[in-house]
């Protein structure tokens, strides 16, 4: 089937496909107004219908393979056979006769494999989730271990009449390590829960760039591995951070601890000053680790596991050594607050109780340190763009579609409307750019990108070898750190790229820093890219003014040509912001994971509060007696929350330097970006604003308990 002007036509519609639209294809754009939807199919019996609706979510548009092959720039090639093997056969066995008929102009790949696209999308966002993963575990592992120390410690005394009674100390490990360890696995099936729930928005972000590579939407699947893996952690960790002060408890002079004296000598500044050095120390190795893991641009293999290993350590060590000196730093607000009794009494039981102190403001400043992290890298991102785009866009960028995963792309601009374009008197010219996302396995997949307008000259560095613009139009190419690290290539080597008529190797020139479309990217030529793949179509083009017209006029030349109004006209200005807030999109998970972490502070105030209220009860009792008012009495203790939330805020900042200083780092060895180190600080004013009053809010119920403490009742119980 054809239209009125010999367009193939599409033979069906899925159910997502808007039928008042157009296709876009190498050709121009495919009218679907007309083409029978796959609910008609289905209601005659055609089983194609009810298939369609569960593919790619029912966005998809059938034509013959021909017509396809015309619209989409194929010629005679296909992208995919389905080979279908008789009953019996023996798969493995067929699998290596493929193999070695298609050699290496193709893949084999099994129903479970996949398509390559999908792990490129991956590989570029796991590592992401990965320092995630590590800042998450080593925030949540702190917390344990503070909590499990504050417990054990207030019970060291019963631990103490235990053994003074003739208990062996195998008796009590064994209760407490198991008491620990059912409340570590209750906890990670609790984590896991809540993983299923923050993985909703994060893959729903994600399933907006698989389903631009290839297609394919992402769901949120449950499976036993994940369930299994949040019990082992939880269990594990919760044992292993009870083992500690469980050893130092047992080991302690009975007499001492039942005179109260080793409590008050555990509780001394100077010991958590010394663990926050060492873990400072940590913090600092990890930077140190980058440091070296980005020397030379991070081309060898061992820099990446140096770089990764470097922000685990940093990550922890800043949690930490912000969580050991939080009861140092409260401190000077005594000084603040002489005159105010219940708000001087505070900062005094916060000083005196530096587990405690540690266990509320490292769970507050893991939220707004991630609030700074975010809203830095992205505006480092925002910066890094700018700088790339201002000074090399010359006129206005016309798009077919939005930037961002559009590398494999089958869509472009019409031709006649670039031939339009070229056309107007106000138009000096017209730079097409074209990528391609080569290889059939994700090993060895590769975007070969090439532009007419060249953003490099030669007084720009490389990370080795140098840029030479009459080397490059003579045919050699430009490798990214990704793909130069992952083959191990240097200037003077030969990339193989493969094309569809087999692997061609090109001499590399240079190798650059950054990343790509898929982490692994080499810039060709533009009539080597033509040569090798074909005309491929144009998504956007740089439209250059002539001498004289300025970008306003141009606009209006544009858009009073009326070539296509479903294009996007954009100035310099425009492309920045667009690229910027699709790359901040990409970012949500740490938006997620930041919600997630007052949501944990929230509940690590609120508990260790009432945990710590039920142990001081004969204290608020004897306040009472003294004449202290009910009102004073919560007072103090909202007054403790809200100095631990601003002494949190206090270290969110330098935490959340070092931390933004380690992403940098860490992010062109894992990600295959570099941006600058740039902090933005609105957001964290915004930020922990929302953690002191979460902070404030949590301390509510146990200030309410606390000023209904019945001084006779409290003191006769004790």
């Amino acid at each position: 089937a054809a239209d009125a002007a010999g367009t193939p036509a599409p033979l069906l519609l899925g159910p997502g496909v808007d039928r008042r639209g157009v296709l876009r294809t190498h050709v121009g754009p495919v009218p679907l107004a007309g083409a029978p939807t796959s609910d008609l199919v289905a209601a005659s019996g055609f089983a194609a219908g009810d298939d369609l609706a569960a593919l790619a979510g029912g966005d998809v548009v059938v034509f013959h393979l021909p017509d396809a092959q015309e619209l989409f720039g194929r010629s005679d090639r296909l992208d995919v056979a389905y080979v279908r093997a008789e009953d019996g056969t023996d798969l493995a066995a067929l699998r290596r006769d493929l193999d070695a008929a298609v050699g290496d102009r193709a893949a084999v790949l099994t129903a479970s494999d996949g398509p390559p696209e999908i792990a490129v999308v991956l590989a570029g966002v796991l590592p992401m989730f990965t320092l995630l993963a590590v800042f998450a575990l080593g925030t949540g592992g702190m917390l344990v271990f503070n909590t499990a120390s504050l417990s054990v410690e207030e019970r060291r005394r019963d631990l103490a009449v235990v053994g003074a009674l003739g208990g062996t100390s195998s008796v009590v490990a064994v209760t407490t390590l198991v008491e620990a360890a059912v409340v570590g696995a209750l906890g990670g099936a609790l984590g896991a829960a809540g993983g299923l729930v923050v993985a909703g928005p994060i893959v729903a972000s994600l399933s907006g760039y698989t389903q631009r590579v290839a297609g394919i939407p992402l769901a949120v699947h449950v499976g036993a591995g994940p369930m299994a893996l949040g019990l082992v952690l939880g269990t594990v960790v919760s044992v292993l951070a009870a083992a500690v002060p469980f050893r130092r408890a047992v080991r302690a002079d009975a007499a001492a601890e039942l005179s109260g004296r080793g409590l008050r000598a555990e509780a001394r500044p100077r010991r958590a000053l010394r663990r926050s050095a060492a873990w400072g120390a940590v913090a600092l190795s990890g930077l140190v680790a980058m440091w070296f893991g980005n020397r030379g641009g991070g081309l060898d293999p061992w820099q990446v596991p140096a770089g990764g290993l470097g922000f685990a350590a940093t990550a922890i060590g800043t949690v930490l050594c912000g969580a050991g000196i939080a009861a140092v730093v409260v401190r000077p607000l005594g000084r603040l607050v002489r005159g105010l009794a219940a708000e001087h009494l505070a900062v005094a039981n916060l000083v005196r109780d530096p587990a405690r102190t540690g266990i509320m403001a490292a769970a507050v400043g893991a939220a707004v340190t991630t609030a700074f992290v975010t809203a830095g890298y992205a505006n480092g991102v925002r910066v890094a763009i700018r700088d790339d785009v201002l000074p090399n866009l010359d006129g206005l960028s016309v798009a077919a579609v939005d930037a961002g995963a559009n590398v494999n792309l089958d869509t472009g601009i019409d031709p006649e409307v670039i031939a339009g374009l070229e056309a107007l008197p106000a138009v000096e010219r017209v730079d097409r750019g074209a990528n391609v996302l080569a290889g059939a396995r994700a090993s060895d997949t590769v975007a070969v990108v090439a532009y007419q307008d060249l953003w490099f000259t030669s007084e720009d560095d490389a990370l080795r070898g140098s840029y030479d613009v009459e080397r490059f139009l003579s045919g050699e190419a430009i490798l990214n750190s990704t793909i130069a690290r992952d083959e191990g290539l240097r200037p003077g080597d030969r990339v193989s790229l493969p094309t569809p008529d087999g692997t061609v190797e090109v001499p590399v020139m240079a190798v650059a820093s950054g990343g790509g479309a898929n982490g692994r990217t080499v810039q060709v030529p533009w009539e080597l890219h033509r040569e090798l793949y074909g005309p491929q179509p144009a998504r956007s083009v740089n439209v250059v003014p002539r001498p004289g017209v300025s970008n306003a006029d141009l606009v209006d030349a544009i858009e009073a040509a009326g070539l296509d109004d479903t294009v996007t006209i954009r100035t310099p200005a425009d492309v920045v912001a667009q690229a910027s807030d699709n790359a901040e999109g990409q970012l949500a998970p740490f938006r997620t994971l930041q919600q997630g972490l007052l949501a944990v502070s929230f509940v690590a105030v609120l508990s260790t509060l009432l945990l710590v209220g039920v142990q001081r009860r004969q204290e608020f009792g004897l306040l009472g007696a003294l004449g202290m008012e009910p009102a004073t009495l919560a007072r103090m203790v909202v007054a403790e929350a809200a100095a631990v939330a601003l002494v949190a805020i206090a270290l969110g900042v330098v935490g959340g330097l070092v931390l933004l200083e380690a992403i940098t780092l860490v992010a062109p060895l894992l990600i295959g970006y570099a941006t600058p180190f740039a902090p933005s600080w609105p957001p964290y004013a915004s930020a922990a604003l929302i953690a002191l009053t979460v902070t404030v809010l949590a301390s509510l119920w146990p200030a309410t308990r606390a000023a209904r403490t019945d001084p006779i009742a409290a003191l006769r119980d004790e």
